[in-house]
């Protein structure tokens, strides 16, 4: 995921929103879905080319050149193994959540003072 800036989290506490634990929730369990769906449509074309070369090697009547095989077996594997480390990568995402909150709730103490800023800067 895009790493948080400080600069985000100051922005979501002086927007007074109701709650903004919810708002992150939000935000990484959208980050965790879009990743998901990206990993599932790669792995999942990666499959069907494989099954696709599997169906050409075992019909002796289609004629594939052996180029063209290999090529397709080394994009299946090369798909496979991008969607395997980026799923691998989601595993990253939790521990990112807990900084961000820990990270949230240390500059919701500041919300007051950043207000009084915010007011003067605009002054």
């Amino acid at each position: 995921m895009r790493d948080l800036q400080l600069r985000d989290l100051l922005d979501l506490i002086s927007s007074d929103v109701s709650d903004p634990e919810d708002r992150v929730f939000q935000m990484y369990a959208w980050h965790f879905e879009h990743a998901m769906t990206a990993v599932k449509i790669v792995l999942g074309a990666a499959a069907s080319l494989f099954v696709a070369v599997l169906v050409a090697f075992f019909k002796r009547d289609i004629k594939v050149p052996w180029w063209e095989s290999t090529a397709a077996v080394i994009a299946t594997f090369l798909a496979t193994v991008y969607g395997v480390y980026v799923f691998l990568g989601l595993r990253k995402i939790h521990k990112q959540y807990v900084a961000t909150l820990r990270l949230l709730g240390n500059v919701k103490g500041l919300s007051s003072f950043m207000k009084l800023y915010q007011t003067s800067a605009e002054k």
